[in-house]
């Protein structure tokens, strides 16, 4: 049965021919004072949003760099292969490379390197507070104390 959302928490169910409302998400373990159940949602939470964050696109020279782990490792074999081409050629790698805002012609080892810098600098910061949200989450004690901590803050 397809919930239909309306409401704080709430959501619509066709159970057994009549509808019922059933509190989602947090708010059953929030009601009933489950402290690990709603710990462990949220943290769930603040992963998928550290996710959603660490694999954004990135922008370079004009361009819009996909992150995900697919494109990353792309990234990576085709950067180390134009490494062993630059030491064994004289002449310098480059190639066409399809990012997410079109054709980026003459791309060269040192854009791949930059690119990967850059998804870098994204994705620390998103797991460095991924940490310290893990952290605060297991300090708290209390239903209120984890509701204190907002998992949707940085990333």
């Amino acid at each position: 049965t397809e919930p239909d959302f309306r409401g704080a928490g709430a959501a619509l169910y066709y159970i057994n021919g009549s509808f019922e409302y059933k509190l989602s998400g947090r708010y059953p373990k929030e009601q009933s004072g489950d402290v690990q159940g709603l710990r462990e949602w949220m943290k769930g939470r603040a992963k998928r949003i550290r996710d959603e964050v660490a694999t954004g696109n990135v922008q370079y020279d004009g361009h819009e760099w996909a992150s995900d782990a697919e494109s990353r490792q792309s990234i990576l074999e085709v950067l180390q292969g134009g490494q062993i081409y630059n030491q064994n050629n004289t002449d310098t790698f480059s190639v066409t490379w399809i990012t997410q805002s079109g054709a980026r012609p003459n791309t060269t080892v040192s854009d791949l390197q930059a690119v990967v810098a850059k998804i870098r600098q994204q994705r620390q910061p998103a797991y460095t507070r991924y940490g310290e949200l893990v952290s605060d989450l297991d300090n708290a004690s209390t239903i209120s104390e984890l509701n204190a901590v907002d998992v949707t803050a940085g990333g």
